[in-house]
């Protein structure tokens, strides 16, 4: 965690229990940064953060204040593809649920990665710090993994991924047997009568014996 997050914990803290109340003052910058042991450059940082989160208000002349009105629900951070195959589903799902609790949900589609990695990147950047949910793909997680030493944020891992995770986490296994039951059963009420399987295992194989070498491969970039 970067030294102004600890400033941004540490005052977050304080209005969420009432320490500092809507429309108290805050202490000046100088007597801030001697408290926490860093520059006002560091402080100036964290209280920026603060206003454009809507967090403190600053009076031209009188200091910085606590807002008035303060929302206290930070976004859910999901981090995975949205549109192909059953990543799609567990997406609406994952949608859905958020409003049913209404809580935020911020995208850093796997799609947007592919597109324009640069600019995925400074978003996910922008928004790891505001939230305490992160939703990530098991193939999206090496992208991820640097930031995570640096913010302390809950990780739920979907998907399968030979990399190591991140502790603490939660993984969540997604049943690809079942998922593979409900693509042939479709496929079939289709009216497609010859349907051949390859399972990620089995993929090299084929991709061996009939020269498709990036073939899947979009869809088993983690095997």
């Amino acid at each position: 965690m970067y030294e102004y997050e600890k400033i941004v914990h540490s005052f977050l803290k304080a209005i969420q229990s009432g320490e500092k109340p809507a429309g108290s003052r805050l202490p000046p910058e100088t007597d801030i940064a001697g408290e926490f042991g860093v520059t006002r450059a560091t402080v100036r940082k964290a209280l920026l953060k603060l206003k454009n989160d809507g967090f403190l208000t600053s009076q031209r002349g009188r200091g910085t204040y606590v807002a008035e009105s303060v929302d206290f629900t930070q976004p859910i951070l999901y981090v995975d593809y949205t549109e192909r195959h059953w990543h799609r589903e567990l997406f609406l799902a994952v949608t859905d649920e958020s409003q049913k609790h209404d809580r935020h949900l911020v995208v850093c589609s796997g799609e947007s990665m592919e597109k324009s990695p640069e600019s995925w990147k400074k978003r996910l950047q922008e928004n790891i710090t505001r939230a305490d949910w992160m939703i990530v793909n098991g193939s999206i997680l090496k992208h991820v993994k640097p930031l995570l030493s640096q913010h302390d944020i809950n990780i739920i891992v979907t998907g399968y991924s030979p990399v190591s995770f991140p502790k603490p986490c939660i993984s969540v296994l997604v049943d690809f047997a079942q998922a593979v039951d409900m693509a042939v059963d479709f496929m079939a009420e289709m009216g497609h009568q010859r349907i051949n399987l390859l399972t990620p295992e089995g993929t090299s194989d084929y991709e061996r014996q009939h020269g498709y070498p990036e073939l899947f491969k979009p869809y088993y970039a983690a095997y």
